[in-house]
């Protein structure tokens, strides 16, 4: 089991994400792929709702959350592989906002989320456990790769609350 990074392991800004993650954050992210997928299969027909006026699209939360995962996972390869790049933030209006993904069905985004997670699951099979406290530096913060893993999870794990709780 990875061990809960240290507060100065990571940016402030996600502390929240770090408190979706109760335990192991493998386990946890092994389930969401799952969950995410009979959210989308329940809202076939309702993928361009959004909540609220300015709020993103079902569709749109979920590229999103493919987005950063994305970003994520290339922060923590590059930190793991002890590359001392200062890595930029993003803007994740700016990545939503410039790509149109109304062409996506439900099936295409189930399986874009798989086949994010299946990399993801792939990129973290190479990282021995000596990787794990490497700290490199991203959006101008210091961040370990174990928090970059726990971002991850709490990331996913925070939309699958907010669609639990606002999109139905």
């Amino acid at each position: 089991m990875i061990t809960r990074p240290q507060s100065n392991e990571y940016a402030p800004f996600y502390s929240t994400y770090f408190a979706k993650v109760e335990g192991d954050p493998y386990e946890l992210m092994v389930t969401q792929p799952e969950r995410l997928t009979e959210f989308i299969e329940e809202n076939e027909e309702r993928l361009d709702y959004a909540y609220a006026e300015g709020k993103w699209t079902i569709r749109q939360a979920v590229m999103h959350m493919v987005d950063t995962e994305q970003v994520f996972a290339y922060r923590l390869l590059t930190i793991a592989r002890g590359d001392k790049t200062e890595l930029p933030g993003f803007d994740q209006n700016i990545f939503i906002d410039n790509t149109d993904f109304t062409h996506l069905d439900a099936g295409d985004l189930i399986r874009i989320v798989e086949n994010q997670r299946a990399y993801t699951f792939s990129l973290l099979n190479t990282i021995t456990t000596d990787k794990l406290e490497i700290i490199g530096k991203a959006s101008g913060y210091e961040v370990s790769v174990r928090a970059l893993i726990f971002m991850m999870a709490g990331h996913m794990e925070h939309h699958l609350e907010i669609f639990k709780e606002r999109y139905q």
